[in-house]
């Protein structure tokens, strides 16, 4: 009764992979299957009561169950088929400098460093964003990716995700882009660790304040304390 899901899922799994996954993929399907085809052959023999004097297919298809279970533990740990690619990465825990702030042109797509983990930086309308560089679904680099709508495209299986807090607005990726607060300060744009949540998360925090506004003791040139120019996550 299990075996239909079972295939079902690894099918969706299997269509989103490349070479040499896909060909494992495939050999791993043909053992599971013939596995299966064994398996009710011993069903049947056992309903005619010769399964207990030649009980070959029964181990057969044991033998072969194990072979395709090895294989479907290859796929997903070694050559890591539907795994995060961002789930070991350690983000710097507090800010830190990533760019200079004249770096950062408004609307374009950067990739810097932020504590040795890669970070996607991204501004538009005075609020600079920051999410993992490196896509959780197939490791694409998202620096290489299409904007659109306040998204980011991956240019490998074209997972979409949310700039604001890298949620998912378009499959196949299963897990969330992990985000990360952002400010400029001094010239210098700089984020601090995203925190790692089921579901989405979110927005990060940004404090719009750039070198000939911030004043680091009183009001800046509009009369507004520096404090006052944090923007809140929004709901």
């Amino acid at each position: 009764m299990a075996a239909v899901p079972t295939a079902a899922a690894g099918l969706n799994d299997w269509s989103d992979t490349a070479r040499p996954q896909t060909r494992v993929g495939l050999v791993h399907a043909a053992l599971n299957t013939t596995a299966l085809s064994l398996y009710l052959a011993s069903l049947v023999a056992r309903a005619r009561g010769t399964e207990a004097r030649r009980p070959g297919a029964g181990l057969a298809g044991l033998g072969v169950l194990l072979g395709g279970g090895y294989l479907g533990g290859h796929l997903c740990f070694v050559l890591g088929v539907e795994v995060n690619r961002t789930a070991w990465e350690q983000p710097p825990q507090q800010w830190t400098p990533v760019l200079a702030d004249t770096e950062l042109a408004d609307g374009e797509l950067c990739r810097a460093d932020a504590g040795g983990v890669p970070v996607l930086l991204y501004r538009t309308d005075g609020t600079v964003y920051a999410l993992a560089s490196t896509c959780t679904h197939m490791g694409g680099p998202l620096q290489e990716g299409t904007i659109s709508d306040g998204c980011v495209t991956c240019p490998w299986p074209g997972s979409t995700f949310r700039f604001a807090d890298g949620s998912i607005m378009r499959s196949p990726a299963s897990t969330h882009e992990p985000s990360h607060q952002t400010r400029i300060q001094t010239g210098a744009s700089r984020s601090a660790p995203s925190h790692r949540r089921c579901g989405p998360q979110p927005s990060a925090r940004a404090v719009t304040e750039d070198t000939v506004l911030r004043a680091p003791n009183g009001p800046d040139r509009r009369g507004c304390p520096i404090t006052e120019r944090r923007f809140r996550a929004r709901p």
